[in-house]
């Protein structure tokens, strides 16, 4: 599950740090191909999303009736979208940073850039992925609240993943510039449940998590929907 790549060379880091006085680091490290963001890998998104990998998938099968939807937001330089892709027979990322949507263009999958998801109008995905994001966007509730509106009702699923301890701030350019979230989403880590507080029509979102005593990476989990 956890990878190790090799460290970088001297001249990528040097060409790596003059970066970063210019541009995001987001925007930096897909520029430059580097810091990639491994949050699960095919196995594990077939467990965790009760879904066959393709190397388990029999030819003599019958095809499903149609093929499942995907939808990536916020998804980085597209190392984990292209990770969940084989899985999916129609797949969509989203991306607010340039050379991020740039890199995911580059692997074959299809990006939007926007960070207003109102643009995806009234299409529906059978999982909708959010993967380190909610901690790193201005308007998290705003996020949450698209996130479920684009769910296949009754069986779409989100799937989640952030960083804990929750810290959110959201990048602002060069320098390491950072500002605060417009909204603020409680989270509250407890040792059965990571629970994230956002409601709409009083239904809280819940997700049973480990809990996790030093900063580290959520392990991704899955928001199944359950109403119309």
């Amino acid at each position: 599950f956890l990878h190790s790549p090799p460290p970088h060379s001297i001249p990528a880091s040097w060409a790596r740090a003059v970066a970063g006085w210019f541009v995001s680091n987001a925007d930096a490290n897909a520029a430059l191909s580097m810091y990639r963001m491994h949050v699960l890998d095919i196995d594990s998104a077939a467990l965790l999303l009760d879904l066959s990998p393709p190397s388990s998938v029999s030819s003599q099968e019958s095809p499903a009736a149609r093929p499942l939807r995907l939808l990536d937001v916020g998804a980085g330089d597209g190392q984990v979208t292209a990770e969940l892709a084989p899985l999916f027979g129609e797949v969509l990322a989203t991306e607010v940073s340039l050379p991020c949507v740039r890199a995911i263009r580059k692997r074959g999958i299809a990006c939007e850039r926007t960070a207003d998801l109102s643009t995806l109008g009234s299409r529906h995905f059978d999982v909708v992925a959010c993967l380190n994001v909610l901690d790193r966007c201005s308007r998290p509730l705003d996020l949450l609240a698209d996130l479920r509106r684009l769910t296949e009702p009754r069986s779409g699923r989100v799937l989640l993943a952030v960083v804990l301890p929750f810290s959110p701030w959201v990048e602002c350019g060069g320098m390491g510039r950072r500002k605060r979230p417009e909204q603020h989403l409680a989270v509250i880590c407890v040792p059965i449940l990571f629970q994230v507080q956002a409601r709409y029509h009083d239904i809280p979102l819940v997700f049973e998590q480990p809990f996790v005593e030093e900063p580290a990476y959520a392990p991704p989990c899955v928001y199944e929907r359950e109403f119309g």
